[in-house]
């Protein structure tokens, strides 16, 4: 499962014992999208680890569910081609391209009004509203 941060928040660093380490924080920064471990592997015994990749470092964060709750929301997790633009957002949000899924329905993004409509008129749902893109996680 994934999460993007909804609110910028900063953090205790700890070091590689879990102890904290005095003074020094991590800037957590809202649109970052984590991965929420599901073993329970813990450092500090937080009840929830977040983990993140990126080009120069491997970044862990663990959290109380309160903490999680108020900073995180879950996002939808599927394997798309989804590459992300400078512009932070993905092809599926800033370009209109059709969202895959099961049947014949098509589904697309529409940033301006906030929703995924689907261009076929004879369903009995042609738009859902939404905070931020399913794919990236990006808020609209």
């Amino acid at each position: 499962m994934k999460a993007v941060c909804k609110e910028t928040f900063l953090i205790e660093k700890c070091d590689d014992d879990g102890c904290t380490i005095p003074n020094k924080y991590s800037r957590i920064k809202e649109g970052s999208i984590w991965n929420v471990e599901e073993d329970l592997t813990r450092i500090i015994d937080g009840e929830i680890r977040l983990t993140r990749n990126t080009k120069k470092t491997f970044h862990w964060i663990e959290i109380t569910k309160e903490h999680f709750e108020q900073y995180f929301e879950t996002i939808i997790s599927h394997n798309f081609d989804c590459s992300i633009a400078k512009r932070k957002g993905c092809n599926y949000c800033l370009k209109g391209k059709r969202i895959p899924s099961t049947g014949d329905k098509r589904w697309y993004i529409n940033e301006n009004k906030k929703e995924i409509q689907a261009d076929d008129e004879n369903i009995s749902v042609e738009t859902i509203k939404i905070a931020y893109c399913p794919v990236c996680g990006r808020e609209l």
